[in-house]
């Protein structure tokens, strides 16, 4: 009786699943957290002389994990589309770079944030007038949008122009290409953040305008990725985020990366959200 009792127990401690330690209780015992990144400006951009991430999410972090006695150790790089691997893997504990966080990432993830806003907006040759004040025009089979597989340009071609012709370059192409495309004539249009057609417009005068900017075709949250059902991980990250958008740091971490003024929208301070 007791050797059926035994092996009983025996077999029910063998059923029981292990325990997953949660990035939280990884974080707190080793007081590092491990960040992956995608190296995207404004958000996160690896020097390649000196080996340093800097942007916005990447001086974000490491601000909140110095106030927090903690330090960041920069583990993987990583690309669009591949962001959550390292996630669903434990990989690193959270994605330190500027995501839009878009509906399928919400299936593998949990947001941090947002730091701020992008929108997105419609460049095209300054002698186009064809869109000016007429969106819908782009909708029509002769035009020609410039786009990259699996992209904000090519996922707003789709779902708001699918009557125009769309030229898309592989996934990991440049972004620069985009407007590159419309400015030699190869494409009519393309739509991308306005930090990065400013950018562009500031390397390129004359080329491109955003006729898009007052009434931009989108605006994204930017938010930093931790794993899904890590929330007091995320918890304690936006806690920390808050009060450095109250205090004015992330401000002074924005200006820094923002290039031309207005490129970027702020958050608004929580305690204008409260009054």
């Amino acid at each position: 009786m007791m050797k059926q009792i035994f092996l009983a127990f025996f077999i029910l401690l063998c059923a029981t699943p292990a325990y997953a330690e949660t990035a939280y209780e990884r974080v707190m015992k080793t007081q590092t957290i491990r960040c992956g990144y995608a190296n995207y400006a404004p958000g996160s951009l690896k020097d390649t002389a000196t080996g340093e991430i800097n942007g916005i999410a990447a001086d974000v972090i490491e601000s909140a994990a110095k106030q927090l006695g903690f330090k960041v150790e920069w583990v993987e790089e990583t690309t669009w589309g591949l962001h959550l691997e390292g996630l669903k893997t434990k990989k690193y504990d959270a994605l330190c770079s500027s995501s839009f966080a878009l509906p399928s990432d919400t299936l593998w993830s949990e947001t941090v944030g947002p730091l701020y806003y992008s929108t997105i907006g419609i460049w095209v040759r300054p002698d186009d007038k064809r869109f000016v004040n007429n969106y819908e025009a782009i909708n029509k089979p002769e035009i020609v949008v410039s786009a990259i597989d699996g992209t904000i340009p090519a996922i707003i071609a789709a779902e708001d122009f699918p009557n125009a012709k769309i030229v898309s370059q592989p996934q990991f192409t440049d972004y620069s290409l985009n407007m590159m495309n419309v400015a030699q004539g190869k494409a009519d249009v393309t739509f991308v953040e306005t930090w990065q057609g400013n950018a562009f417009a500031a390397e390129n005068p004359g080329k491109l305008v955003n006729i898009g900017a007052q009434k931009p075709l989108r605006v994204y949250h930017n938010y930093m990725l931790v794993g899904k059902g890590e929330f007091e991980l995320q918890s304690m990250l936006n806690t920390v985020i808050k009060q450095m958008q109250d205090n004015g740091q992330i401000e002074k971490i924005i200006a820094k990366y923002e290039g031309t003024k207005g490129s970027l929208l702020r958050v608004a301070p929580n305690y204008e959200e409260e009054n």
